[in-house]
């Protein structure tokens, strides 16, 4: 018997836990089973199915702390770098050239 199959609910589901804050870089956990490793075929994605009425919502998290505070502030500065999908770090980072020039290359 495999780890689905352990998991496997009265329903014919299997419910895993989702923890939000289990890993310290701040990215989702997930176990009893983990279903956040499941291989990419096709024949086993198209086995993940939501329950009737619901469906799966796919979101990306990037830089959701700076998106939050562009919207609780509200920094209209923000919300429109984000509104045109801009990246908010890049105004703060070096360009290639200036960190050869920092790590003493030409």
């Amino acid at each position: 018997m495999n780890a689905l199959e352990l998991n496997l609910y009265k329903d014919g589901r299997i419910h895993p836990n989702l923890n939000p804050l289990a890993a310290p870089t701040g990215r989702f956990g997930c176990d009893m089973p983990n279903l956040l490793g499941i291989p990419k075929e096709r024949a086993v994605r198209q086995a993940v199915i939501p329950s009737p009425g619901y469906v799966f919502v796919d979101a990306d998290y990037a830089a959701i702390e700076l998106r939050v505070l562009a919207q609780t502030a509200p920094d209209a500065g923000l919300i429109k770098l984000f509104e045109s999908h801009g990246d908010p770090h890049r105004p703060h980072s070096r360009s290639d050239a200036e960190h050869r020039r920092i790590a003493g290359g030409r």
